[in-house]
């Protein structure tokens, strides 16, 4: 809805009062979305996910065909323009034939060539209206086949680095010389009973009493409350004790997990 300002020279917009000289008004179909308007001073800004100040709403077939009515006041013959001119201020230009003809047949000023004149309106109005919806299904075409395809590489991706995962060999432990002095730990401040007790307590916790060498090694740090600097010194222990008592506690086959036996 425009105003006319002083003299006519010009009209303004009666929502965001912007001037519009001469035809320019016709390409103005829209302008400041309803939060805007009715807000005002307390409009915070579009939400997040919106669209250049405005929620990214799909268009309906009305506000597309309304479109097609503005730009035809631009684009078509000169006999039809001025009619469509006066149409394109309208926002109830029915896209149904029958209900565009009548509304035209209404506006247009009675002549014998109304009916020819109407018929060609409409005309020129469904083909321009059926480029513009074949050009929003393309959009839409090409839009769902880049997410899936978005999504098919997001997935293969996933499933590369998880078999590349699966695959990753798993990093060889360091095994320390086994026949540490028990009596050197213990100068170093490492009291070999209480490792080879503690390492027993724990073991006794662990699912089927077994653990790997690492994280059975870690815990009795952890336990013991000892520096990471004496971890070898800890494994050194472990594995005298281990290969000291086969009977009780032993390595696995391919020496990575500890089992223990049963109770001493």
């Amino acid at each position: 809805v425009y105003k006319c300002k002083v003299g006519c020279d010009a009209v303004s917009c009666v929502d965001c009062s912007t001037s519009f000289y001469g035809d320019d008004y016709r390409a103005h179909t829209s302008c400041m979305t309803e939060a805007e308007r009715y807000e005002k001073t307390v409009y915070r800004g579009p939400k997040k996910g919106d669209v250049n100040g405005k929620s990214p709403k799909k268009m309906s077939k009305q506000e597309r065909w309304l479109g097609c009515v503005a730009d035809a006041a631009q684009t078509a013959p000169a006999e039809l323009r001025p009619h469509f001119e006066r149409m394109a201020v309208l926002d109830n230009v029915p896209f149904k034939p029958k209900q565009f003809r009548n509304f035209a047949m209404n506006s247009l000023p009675r002549s014998g060539t109304q009916q020819k004149t109407v018929d060609d309106m409409w005309n020129f109005l469904k083909e321009k209206f059926d480029k513009e919806m074949e050009k929003v299904n393309n959009q839409k075409e090409s839009a769902a086949k880049n997410e899936a395809n978005a999504k098919k590489g997001v997935a293969d991706e996933n499933a590369k680095q998880q078999k590349e995962e699966e695959n990753k060999p798993e990093p060889k432990e360091e095994i320390s010389d086994p026949k540490v002095e028990e009596s050197e730990a213990a100068d170093s401040s490492v009291d070999a009973k209480k490792v080879k007790k503690t390492m027993k307590s724990i073991l006794r916790k662990a699912k089927n009493q077994t653990m790997k060498c690492k994280k059975l090694r870690k815990d009795i740090l952890k336990t013991l409350a000892l520096k990471k600097a004496l971890e070898k010194k800890v494994e050194g222990i472990m594995t005298n004790h281990i290969e000291s008592n086969p009977k009780k506690i032993a390595f696995s086959g391919d020496g990575k997990k500890v089992t223990l036996l049963k109770k001493d």
